[in-house]
């Protein structure tokens, strides 16, 4: 993973509720609610200041059985079908140049090319095999770097002479700010604000009802609020 800090600049949101009121709403009725979920959906939430660059490959093993089985034979197959998965099923099929990383015919495989067109950066690679009583099921994924190669080539694939194969992986939400504290509109700021908090609670399945009133004030207030919601 490559830190990096990504200075961003932003001007005030010059809008208003009574602005998004008359370009919005349909036969003539107002539709601020709609409007906000627009704005949101063109701009996003917040502004990540800090954000990190690089690249994860994740691979997961999942194995079933209709018979019940020892745990160290289940973490010991898993492993070695993630070391498998990770190490000689993945490759490349031919020399040349695969994401700006020279490659090697000693390489192979027959789920990737040289010319980087079988799979794309944040694709997923599903791998299963099964027997009379069990199962396993190999899921890759990608961001970021060059899939489909061996793990000493894609993380050649990241160095920093190739970072046009980096992606942002971590945005840091608790250092990020929310579009609102540029909006100068209090009725809007606010709105936006409750907004947002309403996503984020039925992205981690909670509901805005059971949290403290307290709470989604000082969220909206400032930006040490807002931590104080993602940390609650």
């Amino acid at each position: 993973v490559l830190p990096l800090t990504v200075i961003t600049q932003v001007a005030l949101l010059e809008t208003s509720s009574s602005r998004l009121l008359s370009e919005s709403g349909a036969g003539g009725e107002p539709n601020v609610g709609e409007a906000i979920k627009n704005l949101i959906y063109d701009f996003g939430t917040h502004v990540c200041p800090h954000v990190v660059l690089g690249g994860w490959w994740s691979v997961r093993a999942k194995f079933k059985s209709i018979e019940k089985q020892r745990f160290i034979d289940v973490d010991k197959a898993t492993t070695e079908a993630i070391q498998n998965a990770a190490s000689d099923s993945m490759g490349v099929a031919a020399e040349g140049q695969y994401k700006g990383v020279k490659v090697s015919a000693s390489y192979e495989s027959s789920k990737a090319s040289a010319n980087g067109n079988s799979k794309t950066q944040g694709e997923k690679d599903t791998t299963q095999g099964a027997d009379k009583d069990s199962s396993m099921e190999i899921e890759q994924k990608w961001k970021g770097g060059a899939s489909g190669t061996s793990p000493e080539l894609w993380r050649k694939s990241l160095d920093s002479s190739l970072s046009s194969n980096w992606k942002t992986i971590s945005r840091k939400l608790e250092m990020c700010e929310g579009i609102w504290i540029f909006v100068e509109d209090e009725d809007l700021k606010q709105r936006l604000c409750e907004e947002w908090i309403g996503m984020y609670l039925k992205s981690l399945g909670l509901h805005a009802r059971k949290m403290a009133p307290n709470v989604e004030q000082q969220a909206c207030a400032n930006t040490r609020g807002m931590r104080d919601l993602i940390a609650w």
